[in-house]
């Protein structure tokens, strides 16, 4: 399964760029994550992936990036790639987790 695959890259790719997961990186990490898993999301199905933000796209600092992917064949089994810890989002890779502030993250089409 893509979603699998997806997580192994980025996984893997956290022990080489230590950038990823460097405070003030959020930007860089959500853009190489995403390069990431687009790379490796060739099985079918393909994971749906999305750039995720709070409290919204802008080009100031005060905003936070990650990426999440779906799975299209259960919308319900998400994972969230947040390697760049803040005061907000914890360092995170896994399940969509209910609580915290990744609820409140919104989807957009491209980092600003």
């Amino acid at each position: 399964m893509s979603l699998l695959e997806v997580e192994q890259a980025i996984r893997k790719e956290l022990y080489t760029d230590e950038k990823l997961s460097a405070p003030g990186y959020c930007r860089y990490a959500a853009e190489k994550m995403m390069r990431i898993a687009q790379e490796a999301n060739i099985s079918e199905p393909r994971a749906h992936l999305s750039f995720l933000v709070y409290p919204e796209a802008m080009p100031t600092e005060d905003v936070h990036y990650a990426i999440g992917a779906v799975n299209p064949e259960d919308p319900q089994d998400k994972l969230v790639f947040n390697p760049v810890p803040t005061e907000l989002f914890p360092q995170y890779i896994g399940p969509k987790p209910p609580y915290f502030m990744f609820a409140e993250m919104v989807k957009v089409d491209e980092v600003v």
